[in-house]
């Protein structure tokens, strides 16, 4: 399956969701101001840089102030089971579930490559060999991939995140293997993060939010993410699972361990007290977790539609 997918529509420049240019307009405006307002670090000048020609396309004349063209490396934390998804070891690894007809991991794989990362460092567990396998065949030609192993898989996603550790040299893009979002939402993560902190995609729609509960909330006070749980009471936002992250996480990462286990929101509650986690409103734009069966129908549906949409449209 994985080769077929390879060559059928696996294009690096695919993509899902609506165009989303006046959303992400004002989510890169209202962020900016912010940062002109708060403590924020000042690395990166203002200039006018050059956008990638998928943002340039979502954005128009929008200007940005930091240049994080930098980043070249991403990490896609891939190494669970996925068993609220997958009801019996017959079925695929959850990377692999097709959505509309290609696997899950081909979007995130692609959205990437577009954005300008060069280099994914895919960690694994659950099934590796298989995966591995699979996923390489999946690669979009200007892109390499290293796949990391955690012997841990069974404990917490802050495991996986520090079994690629010894592979990251600076600031990188984070993500999960199980989340779909809208390519331009890795374009504004991109092109407005700070470099000496980690930056989070929130999601200020709550009401949007298919499955609330299970969500991993955020409240924020002016651009800072001040805390997040899945179970805060008190929250203004939702966690994305889209991150550029600075080395230092992996300290924070050793610091958050509880008897040798930890989880990525442990650390990221650590350096949100540090007053060093950013916020960034992805607007309009669309994003689903999938570890469900119903999740994944939703974005199935909400996938479909969009696609008629634009097919209309043209």
């Amino acid at each position: 399956m994985g080769s077929s997918a390879a060559k059928h529509g696996c294009c690096a420049n695919a993509r899902i969701g609506r165009p989303t240019g006046a959303g992400i307009n004002r989510a890169i405006e209202s962020t900016t101001a912010r940062d002109r307002r708060r403590n924020f670090s000042s690395e990166g000048s203002a200039v006018d840089l050059p956008l990638s020609p998928t943002t340039s396309a979502h954005l128009g004349a929008a200007k940005v102030l930091r240049d994080m063209s930098a980043i070249r490396e991403a990490v896609i934390l891939m190494a669970g089971s996925g068993s609220r998804l997958r009801r019996s070891p017959e079925t695929l690894p959850k990377p692999l579930t097709p959505i509309l007809g290609r696997p899950l991991i081909s979007y995130t794989l692609n959205a990437l490559a577009g954005a300008g990362i060069t280099k994914i460092n895919i960690v694994v567990g659950y099934e590796s060999d298989r995966l591995t396998a699979a996923v390489a065949e999946l690669a979009p030609s200007n892109v390499t991939l290293s796949f990391v192993l955690n012997p841990e898989w069974q404990k917490q996603n802050g495991i996986s995140l520090l079994a690629a550790a010894k592979n990251i040299k600076s600031n990188f893009l984070l993500t999960m293997s199980d989340h779909l979002f809208d390519n331009v939402i890795v374009d504004l993560l991109m092109e407005s993060a700070v470099p000496s902190v980690l930056n989070l995609t929130v999601d200020r729609k709550i009401n949007s939010i298919f499955d609330l509960d299970d969500a991993m909330k955020v409240q924020t006070q002016g651009g800072r993410v001040v805390a997040i749980g899945k179970e805060l009471p008190n929250y203004d936002a939702i966690d994305t699972g889209l991150f550029v992250c600075p080395i230092e996480i992996f300290a924070y990462l050793e610091r958050a361990k509880e008897n040798r286990d930890c989880s990525l929101a442990d650390s990221v509650r650590l350096m949100a007290t540090d007053g060093k986690v950013r916020a960034i409103d992805i607007g309009d734009a669309w994003w689903q977790d999938i570890d469900t069966v119903e999740m994944l129908q939703h974005a199935e549906k909400h996938m479909a539609e969009e696609s008629k949409t634009q097919r209309l449209a043209k």
